[in-house]
């Protein structure tokens, strides 16, 4: 014990205070040995100089170091385990320092240094100051230790820094280097500044790393299980992989960058987050990655968000921030089971031929959509546009595929643009509640079971549709494409804009409905609509055209509220309907099979054709305007009716009517010299009948006018006979030809063998041999008739007025006839 003031100086070759104490009052102390034992000994300066210590090896077990001035620790190896060492200020300078369960504590508030040139263990040891403090060593091993500062902390290793368990703090700002720095359930904080780490390996295992200001990390690599937290802004540079399992958040902006990320479901990477969890007003985060980039737990920004690699992997993530983007250079982008929300924009980018954005079961939420993509799986996932900016998901590849299946497409955009090599909505939803265009335009179209749904206009541009048993409603629609399968399908129109339906191979609608409150215009070389309904409503016009054959049977119905025009090489409509509220054009090239069929029209009808067969109880009709039926060929109405309540023209190449029913007003037929066959048929008009034919056949038929009938045969024969075989099947009625007015005969040979002939006005003109055996020819007027014979034997000529059989050179054979 010194009680002077003078400066003491001990110097030895070896100085032992084991158990003993060593107490100065001078200025200044200085101790220099070899070796310095201190175990469970003291060595105390109460001076307020310098407390110099120097040693080749100081062994300080237990020992206790006080200086009340500055203190100066200088050895090749200093054990300090379970030791104090105090001053107002502390310089340590060894090539090993153990400072295990021991203290170093300066109390002063300038700068402390620990320098271990090989290494410092300061396992469960504090190395603590008021002022700054300085680490350096070769290897730190701080496991339970703790490293304190009020003001600055820096700690650096060139070596391995453990710091599990470990606390290094600092009051302002932390600076640590090292080389593999474990901070196993570790701290490493700023607590009132920034705070700056170096090293080429991190490993934070449940620790924690903490900067009330700002934090900037650069590593060759990075495990973290635990936190990573900014009070302001974060920069964190990985040049190696960044595996993420834990939190890494800044209050401000977060800016990382690796070779690689692979932020897990169980981890959080935001951007202007508060400690607590809620959000500041403004935040960026930025994640950039060489190679892939997978961030599969929650990624949050107050601002915007930004996740930049060679691929992008949010895959089972939960992302928000005021904007999103997504970029994969290289690779996919792909939010598979994820749900991303952004009140602004999401744009993603991986356009390159081959690149795929993978959205399968994910659910996005976005302002706006920007979507530049080789490929899109939407299969089963969500992507939703709620802002009201143009949306355009055109896929950059020409071979690109866009699949939603069982998916969903939902935008609140004024257009909505979907443009895909192959686009797939196979029980998917595409919705588009803008009141702009839905535009979809893909080499191949499928969807099966799917729904379209558009606010405004719908304009599908592809090669092949396949619509079955699909749902597609819009406003206006407009089909271009090769072939369309609507079998089971139902595209609707609900405005009253016109319906364009155009393709260039066939439309199949067996089942399927294609309806319109607008004028509806539908070509297709081969339509085939067997069971399927083509509607206009309301006074819409409908326009049906197929080059080839348009196939309306087993129960198709085409139908509009205004005009409707048929236009086909073939028109098969056996058992099928096509009816108009206004007229009705059908103009086929080749054959109209309306057999079982029906075809009318509240006006005017007109029917044109190579042929036409309406028999089997087929109906040609026009409730109150004209019916016209042309065919160059045969015309077979064989057990169908032609009615309507206007008049009637018929021109063909001959007409079959057998059982068959023609009804109008004024009929006119002309069969261009061909036959007529009426057998057991009815034409009967309530005005003038002119009937222009070949052979004509009426037997046991009816013919009838309410005005003024003309029959020209030219030349040709007419049969009238049996004329009670109509009355059987229609009591009441007699059968034959009856005109209400007069009737004019120009035909070849006559038959009206148990025929029937009248006329209410006269019967005028020339005919050929007449066989009236067991026949009647009735007139309430007179008659006039040259004939170049008659066999009235049994039959009846009675007229009111006067009678004229001019029979030229022919004979008469009235035997138990009557001719009055």
């Amino acid at each position: 014990i010194q009680t002077g003031t003078g400066d003491t100086v001990i110097e030895t070759g070896a100085l032992d205070n084991t158990g003993g104490r060593i107490a100065v009052n001078s200025a200044n102390l200085r101790l220099q040995a070899g070796d310095l034992t201190n175990i469970d000994g003291k060595i105390e300066h109460a001076g307020k100089g310098v407390l110099e210590i120097r040693a080749t090896n100081l062994y300080g077990q237990r020992g206790q170091l006080t200086g009340n001035g500055a203190l100066q620790v200088a050895a090749n190896y200093l054990d300090h385990r379970n030791a104090s060492l105090l001053a107002q200020q502390v310089n340590v300078s060894a090539g090993i320092l153990d400072n295990r369960q021991g203290q170093i504590t300066q109390l002063g508030t300038s700068a402390a240094t620990v320098l271990a040139s090989t290494r410092l263990d300061n396992s469960g040891g504090k190395i603590e100051a008021n002022g700054n403090v300085r680490v350096e060593t070769g290897v730190l091993l701080n496991d339970h230790g703790r490293i304190a500062s009020a003001q600055d902390v820096n700690v650096a290793a060139t070596g391995k820094l453990d710091n599990t368990s470990g606390v290094i703090i600092a009051g302002r700002d932390l600076t640590l280097a090292g080389g593999t720095v474990d901070n196993t359930l570790g701290q490493l904080q700023a607590a009132g500044g920034n705070a700056q780490l170096t090293m080429d390996e991190l490993l934070n295992a449940q620790g924690s790393i903490v900067a009330s200001a700002n934090l900037t990390t650069t590593a060759g690599s990075v495990r973290n299980s635990g936190s990573l937290f900014a009070g302001a802004e974060q920069v964190l540079t990985v040049t190696g992989a960044l595996e993420n399992t834990g939190v890494i958040l800044a209050q401000g902006n977060n800016t990382i960058s690796a070779n690689s990320v692979n932020s897990s479901a169980a981890s959080l990477i935001g951007a202007g987050v508060k400690a607590d969890g809620s959000l500041q007003t403004s935040g960026t985060l930025q994640v950039t990655a060489q190679q892939a980039l997978g961030a599969h737990g929650q990624v949050l920004a107050a601002g915007n968000a930004a996740l930049r690699g060679g691929n992008v992997d949010l895959g089972g993530s939960r992302s928000s921030a005021n904007s999103i983007s997504l970029t994969a250079t290289t690779g996919d982008v792909s939010t598979s089971g994820a749900v991303v929300t952004t009140p602004g924009a999401l744009t993603i980018t991986a356009g390159a031929q081959g690149q795929t954005w993978n959205n399968q079961r994910g659910d996005i939420s976005a302002g706006q959509l920007a979507v530049t993509a080789g490929n899109l799986n939407n299969q089963q996932g969500s992507i939703v546009q709620t802002g009201a900016g143009n949306t355009a998901i055109d896929l950059t590849s020409p071979a690109g595929v866009l699949d939603n299946t069982g998916g969903r497409i939902a935008v609140n955009s004024a257009n909505l643009s979907l443009k895909a090599g192959t686009l797939t909505n196979t029980d998917g939803k595409i919705e588009h509640a803008g009141s702009g265009t839905l535009s979809l335009q893909a080499n191949q179209l499928n969807d099966q079971r799917g729904q379209i749904t558009g606010n405004g206009a719908l304009v599908v541009t592809a090669g092949t549709i396949d619509h079955r048993n699909a749902s597609t409603i819009a406003q206006q629609i407009s089909v271009t494409g090769s072939t369309l399968d609507n079998g089971g399908g139902n595209l609707t129109q609900l405005g009253k804009g016109d319906t364009s339906i155009q393709l260039t191979t066939s439309l199949d609608n067996r089942g399927g409905t294609i309806a319109s409150n607008g004028n509806t215009n539908i070509v297709a070389p081969s339509l085939n609509n067997q069971g399927g309904k083509l509607q206009a409503a309301g006074t819409a016009n409908l326009t049906v055209t197929a080059s080839s054959v348009l196939d309306n049977r087993h129960g198709g119905a085409i139908a509009g509220g205004g005009n409707v025009v048929l236009g086909a090489g073939n028109l098969l409509n056996q058992g099928g309907s096509a009816t108009a509220g206004g007229q009705l054009t059908a103009n086929v090239t080749q054959a109209l099979n309306n057999a079982g069929g029906m075809l009318a029209a509240t006006g005017n009808m007109s029917v044109n054709a190579a042929s036409v067969d309406n028999s089997a109880g087929g109906k040609l009709a026009s409730v109150q305007g004209l019916l016209t039926v042309t065919s160059t060929g045969a015309t077979v109405n064989d057990g169908g009716t032609m009615q309507s309540g206007g008049d009637i023209i018929l021109r063909n190449g001959g007409l079959s009517n057998g059982l068959g029913t023609i009804a109008g007003a004024n009929v006119t037929l002309d069969t261009h010299g061909q036959a007529f066959n009426n057998t057991q048929g009815t034409l009967a008009g309530t005005g003038t009948v002119n009937l222009q034919t070949g052979l004509l056949n009426n037997d046991g038929g009816l013919l009838q006018s309410g005005g003024a009938m003309i029959i020209d045969t030219h030349g040709n024969a007419l049969l009238n006979t049996n004329a009670g075989a109509y009355a059987v099947r229609h009591p009441g009625s007699a059968g034959g030809i009856s005109s209400g007015a007069g009737l004019s005969l120009q035909t070849g040979s006559w038959n009206n063998a148990g025929g029937y002939l009248g006329a209410a006005g006269n019967i005028t003109g020339s005919v050929g041999q007449l066989d009236n055996r067991g026949g009647q020819v009735v007139g309430k007027s007179a008659l006039d008739l040259a004939l170049s014979g008659l066999q009235n034997q049994g039959g009846q000529i009675q007229v009111l007025g006067n009678i004229g059989l001019n029979a030229g050179g022919g004979s008469i054979n009235n035997q138990q006839g009557l001719i009055r």
